[in-house]
């Protein structure tokens, strides 16, 4: 069953602090005990004229596996519950990517190309929980990830689908946190703190909606930019994915221990570094 730490509930929302880099506004997530977490939320962030220039761009999608999706068993998941794939930024899908990239005044998304999506559906089983930062020599990378939810379902299929955790929520459960699914709301965390490790809730069998979201994530640099992200050119992608790919077919045994999982990645993505 999913359930969050007992001692911790979902977390409630305080100002941002300035112990940790920190995105522009936002709600910065705090446990029970009122620790500030390296996670943020932005209602209603994204206007309904982008959530409808993304969502519409969704529905001619080529959508795809989802190479890295396992369930909390550890069972890779069907595309039917669980699909994946990279929407062309056009000009009208533009305007949500600026959006979500301006939170963070270190990341640069100008030329970005191409963005993943995901699709949920009912009775997904929800993916494990994971870390996305991975260790490249004596540096951790990337530093944030930024996830939309596109869309907002039926207030009945809110209902935890096991455990405590809200159906289809992003949760965090070192962080004992958990973010609804609920359209126009940008989630972003740091990526390389421990806290980070998150996953995604199942879904109910009987939910009358999907679950979409965009996301990328992004390297900060020196001098207020970010090295270019993955995806942003037509040359770097194909590398950038064929590294991801490599990294992950080599530690799906390790997820049971997700410390050692994160340490045995040292050296996965050594050519990202130019992505």
């Amino acid at each position: 069953m999913l359930k969050l730490t007992p001692a911790i509930s979902l977390a409630f929302l305080a100002s941002a602090s300035a112990a940790l880099p920190s995105p522009n506004g936002g709600d910065q997530l705090t446990n029970r005990a009122g620790d500030q977490l390296p996670i943020w939320a932005f209602r209603d962030l994204l206007s309904d004229s982008n959530l409808h220039a993304a969502v519409d761009a969704l529905e001619n999608a080529d959508w795809q596996e989802c190479k890295h999706a396992f369930s909390q068993a550890g069972e890779h998941i069907s595309p039917d519950l669980v699909a994946c794939t990279a929407l062309t930024i056009t000009p009208e899908l533009r305007g949500t990517i600026d959006q979500m990239g301006g939170l963070w005044d270190e990341v640069d998304v100008s030329q970005m190309k191409t963005v993943p999506a995901i699709r949920y559906t009912p009775g997904s089983p929800g993916v494990r929980a994971h870390y996305d930062a991975y260790h490249q020599g004596d540096k951790v990378g990337p530093d944030a990830t930024l996830v939309a939810y596109l869309s907002t379902p039926n207030p009945a299929d809110y209902e935890p689908a096991s455990g405590s955790v809200p159906a289809g929520s992003i949760y965090f459960p070192k962080a004992g946190a958990a973010v609804r699914p609920i359209a126009g709301t940008v989630v972003t965390f740091l990526a390389n703190e421990d806290l980070a490790l998150h996953g995604t809730a199942d879904m109910l069998a009987n939910a009358t909606d999907n679950r979409y979201v965009i996301q990328f994530r992004a390297s900060f640099g020196s001098g207020g930019r970010t090295k270019t992200a993955c995806g942003a050119s037509d040359a770097a992608r194909s590398s950038c994915f064929a590294s991801t790919d490599a990294c992950f077919a080599s530690t799906n045994a390790c997820f049971a221990s997700t410390d050692a999982c994160f340490a045995s990645k040292d050296a996965c993505f050594a050519s990202t570094d130019s992505c």
